[in-house]
């Protein structure tokens, strides 16, 4: 995970153990908040300022292109791993976000006629972009 300078491997594996307990903990100790706390705490904690640059970070897939063509053809299938957790992740949100149960809480009314036909996840994912990015024209005027 992060090499500590003067640890050996055992240590380094101990550190690295205890990190992810705690990250995976603070994580459900997210959730049990995200689930229990009033909306209005809800909307100082956890909204698009806090929390742009964590998904950023989280989701963040980058190909640095120096050297040769070789070298970028390793980097690249070095890079499978991530690119697959990813996938994996970026595929569990979408599908979360594109239920039709939270997509018809979410929709002005105008919007949701087209929720009544049976739809997919990715079907349901266009206009509940499409409204969040009106309201956020409408807060910056």
């Amino acid at each position: 995970m992060s090499n500590k300078a003067g640890y050996n491997k055992n240590t380094q594996s101990t550190y690295d153990n205890r990190l992810e307990e705690d990250i995976v903990q603070a994580l459900r100790d997210l959730t049990l908040l995200a689930e229990r706390l009033p909306d209005k705490q809800l909307e100082r904690v956890f909204n698009a300022k806090t929390l742009t640059t964590f998904f950023q970070a989280l989701f963040k897939l980058k190909i640095e292109a120096e050297g040769n063509h070789k070298d970028w053809l390793q980097k690249k299938k070095d890079l499978k791993p991530k690119r697959d957790r990813l996938l994996k992740l970026s595929g569990a949100v979408l599908k979360i976000i594109g239920d039709g149960r939270f997509a018809v809480v979410l929709l002005p009314e105008s919007l949701r006629f087209e929720l009544d036909q049976v739809r997919s996840s990715v079907e349901n994912l266009r206009p509940i972009f499409y409204t969040s990015m009106q309201e956020q024209e409408r807060e910056e005027e």
